[in-house]
């Protein structure tokens, strides 16, 4: 699809596959999810390709401004959470995370990232799906 161009933050990468720990065997290289295109890495499963979060060590503890430096309608994500409470009875909507958007004229469009709504988490237990999001891959 010639809109849409998947960026290149293959400098941010900091984890390969085994962030998952056995849950899935993400895709990775070059993908299409309803037919918009991402990469994921160079395709090699021990090469860093995601983005890892959280309070281990090797993964970012903090938040890091990601230029896209190009005029831009609309911008999609392919995230997941990987550690949640929410089957041990955890509420669901609790923020995961911030995504800011500084436009070129220095306006600010905050989303809030909450879990089961924006994002959700692996593996996927039957009825769990989210609710404003869509999975990778069609079932």
């Amino acid at each position: 699809m010639c809109d849409y161009i998947p960026l290149d933050i293959s400098t941010l990468y900091n984890v390969n596959d085994d962030i998952f720990n056995g849950i899935t065997s993400p895709p990775i290289g070059h993908q299409t999810f309803h037919g918009l295109p991402f990469d994921i890495g160079s395709g090699h499963p021990s090469e860093p390709c995601f983005l890892g979060f959280g309070k281990s060590e090797g993964l970012y503890t903090s938040s890091f401004l990601l230029d896209i430096n190009k005029p831009a309608s609309r911008v999609v994500f392919a995230h997941t959470v990987l550690e949640s409470k929410v089957q041990e009875g955890a509420p669901i909507g609790l923020p995961i995370a911030d995504y800011n958007f500084i436009l070129e004229n220095g306006d600010i469009h905050s989303t809030v990232i909450r879990e089961r709504y924006e994002i959700g988490f692996l593996p996927l237990p039957w009825g769990q799906c989210p609710f404003l999001c869509v999975p990778d891959q069609k079932p």
